[in-house]
């Protein structure tokens, strides 16, 4: 990188002096030096006598001065004669003090600089030399090409010493102050930022300025004001006329000489359309215009006239020099484009498809470059289109081809100063015709100089920016440190050594580094010098903000760590920076840009085309380097597809991917790869720093994950299931621990998934694994410094088949280097806390509260892993509430050390924004009671969870109800959601927008609690809402959106009165060995598609064993129903959830859960399968078979299941330890932690 950097550097120094912006300038400066434009009247003697005085040898030199003038500029003579009379009158007249002026005006003294310039520019006419010294080895035009090349030095050099240009400040973005800078038009906005930006001609001071430049922009004008197909110049010329009545209404410069010392720039067509509104603008000021017209108003001793030059992307264009020579350009004419205006229609109609020396075209086909056919041509045909000026001007001349105009009216750019007819030709429309005679008709000599004379005007067509060379000092200071670092490098290199004023605590040795003292030193400059400057522009989420949780994790750590960390790299100066970093997330545009199933790319790459564009517009770091030590960084899949719409920044920038695929464009030379982590809730994960035992390591290979992408497809078609050696399976079955199946594996197989990277690897390695690469095309993480083959095995995708025997046949003490090696680069993918730099060092930082309670998080999850894999035992603990069966928990141990970190050191900010009966209210009786009495004993039970300061919270709670929501705002039957899903997205934006916790987690960890059926829809109000926040919804319908791995079930408790608690007291439940007749029981109304199958196939059956009604008889009651029976069912209604589950637990009962796609509540804690029964739709029919199959013992068990679960779905007022509410919160605490006890 360093050496690439280098170039860059060295690149960005060599600017051209004579480059296009100081070229237009220097012509808007000609006129106001007044050779072609009077001076103003002030210059005249106010007394006629004086000038009747002057004296016939003074007439008579003045004449002798005027026919030299006459010689250089013939066109000219009135003017320049006039102007040569009037300056000489006044030194006359200033010799005899006939005019005593004491203190010159600002204007004076313009006018006085003014007038010492073309005194200077005469006499380099007259003398053929130029009285300015060369500096810094400017360049000095020479040749034929030039009308007068010492007048025009001298020309030059007095432009670059007074001309100074006051830039009017009034006018908004697009209109003004903006421009476009790409496409054909892109000259226009190129000037307008290269003069509101770089400002070596810019003055603060109006009255110190020769020429006022009117910022406005035609085109964005025309972009923004009309529709396609509307021609109506209204528009466009009111706009312009406001803008004059504004500035000459706030500054008295404009009234002062009628627009006579103002100039505005233009490159579109309608350009002098634009300037027709206002008369002074159209006959006094300085037009500088692409159409330069003199058929429609353009007048060459006033006007300029630009080239117009086509940038694709916002790429500067680049002439290609050395171009091919004179004898390797066989086609004698070229021309490509498409049939615009009555010119190119006569050229087409003449010559397309004609002849092979004259080859025109209107469309190039698919596999023919244009480029290249430039270069293979001698004479390039350049027809005017609609408008007379034409973009294949610059392209002829930037390859090095002689142009062949082909126009009429049309004043080609900077002939003032540059002899077209030395480097061109120019052929009348009425000889089209005769092209291919007037070309032959050349002669080899002829030619060859109108070639070389092309190459020689290159640089006054060369768009660079700045225009004018960055001040060479800093940057060159940056650059000798660069090269002293590379020299230090390559020194480690052959000397095997490293130099250091300091003494390492760190020193990288052996087989796992490439070179290990190279890297070492390169390390040790990267310390001492590497700079960073951290673009300020944007704001979060999408810019300034990253994910800081889940695969895509590493992209938000190391966003923040540089911004918000203390780390040392990180300049505020950016003339100091080596690289400057774009801080735009790429996974957070997706995150707020797109919902689920959309994948079109238009969002993304606006986000980051726009981005591009405000940096590059408002510094100049991005275009003199066209983004080459600028660098982003991102772990999305879609990165590679969204840096492909600029192409600098996919070409030149570097690009630090998760997704490094070379097979997509990702480039190993300037290119980083990025280790893909996978991070929950902010857990950074811990490695296992010592191996197990050898003996521990049963498993040959494993592997555990989705069927996603082609390889994983052939991996588990292979092995899935089919070897006791080789475990692969696509999901783990219940019993099984990911973490535990690593840990006793001697190699992790990590195949690639939809795209090449995956945080298997990371995983494999924290937990002494050897990493198994199973890809095609990914270039393996930090693979410049690390030595993967030294700690990894690589297979081909084609040898999946034989996984087994290649690991087989590896030795076992290969195998032991290469788990040793593991071990020793696992420094190098850690994250710190502290410092999320990945690098051999940690760094002490300041600790925030931040930082403090993720290091209690971390020692809380280390807590309950050794708790939940040690053999601590259940019967040993003293704390009774606690006395819990394995049959019934997960892991038992797990959840009592989980639920007691929990209750030391859980806290929850509620935000208090928002009013009741909205937020911070909620049902307290029917079917959705539990979203109100979490509420309520959240915010006024006395909760000891709750803080209220939110830099101690772990987690924080939106308190709004859905089911208020609905209450409130929905129109019943009408099933508009809109008022809804504005009122959730309105709330998250008031919270995100007013504290800062939102914004620097995502919404990560944020959670909301619904009971409500629609509690799911309402979340999709807000993308983060829906895709990062922990939902805590009774709806836990896979099939809709629920995550259980970050979402939590909700049981739905029917609480029939706001008075009392629903749930049982002793007195009223049957004793265990009390008779249950009835084997199942239901009554319900038919609600949703599974109930109707249940009531078909079972009510009115009259059957005594299964009792189903839609309404209870009379003389039933629904409580003594379920207390007499030995099982209820439990058949999702309009939605997955039912409140009979709690009820059948509440009575005693076996609950039946008959649904799809339902998560039951607590499942990460609780085993359902000790306490209940799941009977899959299909089998409503064998219900009753599959009941009596359950033998009586089984039933038993199930029965005391249900029984010791019971006390875990109470709602208690106040609440109480392990009861609904606690659980509750335990499940967001899980997830917060990113923990499975299963």
């Amino acid at each position: 990188m360093n050496n690439r950097m280098g170039r860059v550097y060295c690149r960005s120094c060599l600017f051209f002096l004579a480059c296009i912006c100081p070229i237009i300038v220097f012509s808007s400066y000609l006129r106001c030096t007044s050779f072609f434009q009077f001076p103003p009247l002030t210059l005249f003697p106010s007394n006629p006598k004086t000038a009747h005085a002057l004296s016939k040898t003074q007439r008579a030199d003045s004449q002798r001065s005027g026919a030299a003038i006459i010689d250089i500029f013939a066109p000219k003579v009135n003017q320049c004669l006039l102007i040569f009379l009037v300056d000489h009158l006044r030194l006359r007249l200033q010799r005899k003090n006939e005019f005593r002026v004491t203190e010159k005006s600002g204007l004076e003294k313009v006018e006085d600089g003014l007038s010492r310039a073309r005194a200077a520019i005469r006499r380099a006419a007259l003398s053929r030399s130029f009285t300015v010294s060369q500096k810094n080895g400017s360049f000095v035009p020479r040749g034929s090409i030039y009308r007068n090349s010492y007048a025009f030095y001298q020309s030059y050099m007095e432009m670059e010493k007074r001309l100074k240009i006051f830039v009017y400040k009034e006018g908004e973005l697009p209109l003004v102050h903006d421009g476009p800078c790409n496409e054909i038009y892109s000259i226009e906005g190129q000037v307008i930022n290269e003069l509101d930006q770089y400002r070596p001609f810019v003055t603060e001071n109006p009255r110190e300025a020769v020429v006022h430049f009117l910022p406005i922009s035609i085109t964005k004008i025309v972009h923004f004001l009309y529709r396609p197909g509307f021609y109506d110049r209204a528009p466009l010329q009111r706009t312009v006329a406001d803008y004059i009545q504004v500035i000459s209404t706030n500054h008295p410069f404009w009234n002062r000489s009628k627009g006579a010392d103002h100039f505005i720039i233009s490159c579109h067509d309608w350009g002098p359309d634009g300037t027709r509104t206002n008369s002074d603008l159209f006959n006094n000021s300085i037009r500088v215009l692409c159409n330069a017209n003199v058929s429609e108003g353009f007048n060459p001793k006033k006007d300029v006239s630009i080239p117009e030059i086509f940038l694709k992307n916002k790429k500067l264009p680049e002439p290609i020099n050395p171009a091919p020579p004179p004898s390797s350009r066989t086609i004698l004419a070229f021309f490509a484009g498409g049939s615009h205006g009555s010119i190119r229609k006569i050229l087409l109609d003449q010559w397309k498809g004609k002849d092979s020396q004259v080859q025109v075209f209107e469309y190039l086909s698919r596999d023919q470059n244009y480029t290249e056919f430039l270069l293979k041509s001698k004479y390039c045909l350049c027809p005017s289109g609609y408008e007379v000026a034409s973009p294949r001007i610059p392209e002829a001349i930037y390859s090095g081809c002689v142009p062949v105009t082909i126009s009429d009216h049309y004043v080609l750019p900077f002939s003032d100063v540059l002899n077209w007819s030395r480097f061109s030709v120019q052929i009348p429309v009425s000889r089209i015709p005769e092209i291919k005679e007037i070309l032959l008709g050349i002669s080899e000599s002829s030619y060859r100089k109108l070639q070389k004379n092309v190459m020689k005007v290159q640089r006054h067509f060369t768009l660079n920016r700045p225009a004018k060379s960055f001040d060479a000092g800093r940057l060159e200071k940056v650059e000798k440190g660069l090269r002293m670092s590379r020299a230090s490098i390559k020194k480690a290199i052959v000397s095997g050594n490293y130099t250091s004023q300091r003494l390492q605590s760190f020193v990288p040795k052996g087989s796992v580094y490439h070179n290990p003292h190279a890297f070492l030193q390169s390390y040790i400059e990267m310390e001492k010098r590497l700079k960073i400057f951290v673009y300020e522009e944007g704001e979060p989420p999408l810019v300034h903000d990253g994910p800081s949780t889940y695969i895509y994790s590493i992209e938000g750590q190391f966003i923040h760590e540089l911004e918000q960390g203390s780390t040392p790299f990180v300049t505020k100066d950016p003339e100091d920076a080596v690289v400057y970093f774009l801080p735009l997330s790429i996974s957070k545009a997706v995150h707020s840009l797109y919902g689920p199933g959309i994948r079109e790319w238009a969002p993304l790459h606006r986000v980051v085309s726009d981005y591009v564009q405000v940096i590059s517009t408002k510094h100049p770091y991005w275009n003199r380097t066209n983004g080459a030590d600028h660098f982003m960084l991102s772990c999305h899949d879609w990165a590679p597809f969204a840096t492909t719409i600029n192409s600098d920044l996919f070409h030149r920038s570097i690009r630090v991917l998760c997704n490094a695929n070379v097979s997509e464009g990702f480039n190993p030379r300037k290119d980083v790869t990025l280790p893909e982590f996978n991070i929950v809730s902010f857990n950074l994960p811990i490695p296992v720093h010592s191996p197990a035992p050898l003996s521990s390591k049963t498993i040959l290979a494993f592997f555990a994950g989705g069927n996603h992408g082609d390889i994983r497809d052939i991996l588990l078609q292979h092995w899935k299931g089919k070897d006791s050696q080789v475990q692969v399976y696509e999901y783990l079955p219940k019993g099984k621990n990911y973490t535990q199946l690593l840990l006793s594996s001697r190699y992790c197989l990590c195949p690639s998934g939809y795209e090449v990277a995956s945080p298997r690897i990371i995983e494999a390695m924290y937990t002494g694994c050897v990493p198994v690469a199973i890809n095609d095309y990914y270039v393996l993480p930090f693979s410049d410094v690390l030595d993967w083959s030294q700690f990894s095995v690589r297979i081909p995708v084609s040898r999946i088949p034989d996984i087994k025997n290649i690991l087989s046949a590896i030795p076992e003490s290969t195998y032991l280097k290469l788990q040793a090696n593991v071990f020793r680069v696992q420094q190098h993918f850690v994250i710190n806390p502290a410092l999320t730099i990945i690098g051999p060092q940690k760094r002490p930082a300041r600790v925030g509260k931040r930082q403090r309670l993720e290091a209690g998080l971390a020692r809380a999850r280390a807590a309950i892993l050794r708790a939940g894999s040690g053999p601590e035992s259940l019967q040993n603990l003293k704390d009774s509430d606690f006395s819990m069966s394995r049959e019934i928990y997960r892991n038992p141990a797990g959840f009592r050390r989980s639920y007691e970190e929990m209750e030391k050191r859980f806290k929850v900010f509620v935000y208090e924004e928002g009013e009741p009966p909205l937020a911070h209210h909620g049902p307290c009786k029917n079917i959705y009671a539990i979203e109100g009495r979490f509420i309520d004993e959240l915010e006024l039970g006395g909760s000891p969870f709750l803080t209220r300061d939110p830099n101690q919270a772990h987690v924080f709670f939106l308190p709004f109800s859905v089911t208020m929501m609905v209450s409130f705002l929905y129109r019943p039957l009408t099933y508009d959601l809109s008022p809804l899903l504005s009122y959730a997205a309105d709330y998250v934006q008031l919270v995100s927008t007013k504290h800062p916790f939102w914004n620097a987690s995502g919404g990560a960890d944020h959670f909301m609690l619904s009971c409500h059926d629609w509690g799911p829809h309402v979340t999709r109000a807000h993308p983060l809402l829906y895709n990062s926040s922990i939902r805590v919804l009774c709806n836990a319908n896979t099939s809709e959106g629920f995550d259980p791995r970050k979402d939590v079930s909700l049981p739905e408790i029917n609480v029939r009165t706001g008075r009392h608690s629903p749930k049982p007291h002793a007195s009223s439940l049957p004793e265990s060995s009390a008779p249950r007749p009835v084997l199942a029981f239901f009554a319900g109304g038919v609600h949703g598609p599974i109930r109707p199958l249940l009531l078909h196939h079972w009510q009115n059956r009259g059957d005594p064993e299964v009792q189903v009604y839609e309404y209870l008889p009379d003389g039933l009651d629904y409580q003594q129903m379920m207390q007499r029976s030995k099982f209820c069912l439990c058949p999702s209604g309009y939605e997955v959830a039912s409140p009979r589950v709690v009820e059948a637990i509440h009575a005693g009962c076996v609950p039946v859960l008959v649904s799809d796609h339902y998560v039951p509540p607590f499942s990460d804690v609780l085993r359902w399968e000790a306490f209940s029964v799941r009977v899959e739709v299909a089998q409503i029919p064998d219900i009753k078979r599959v009941l009596l199959s359950i033998p009586e013992d089984e039933y038993r068990r199930l029965r005391e299941g249900v029984r010791a679960v019971r006390r875990h779905f109470e709602i208690n007022k106040p609440a109480k330890r392990l009861d609904v509410f606690h659980m509750v919160l335990h499940s967001v605490w899980l997830r917060r932690l990113n923990i499975r006890l299963g």
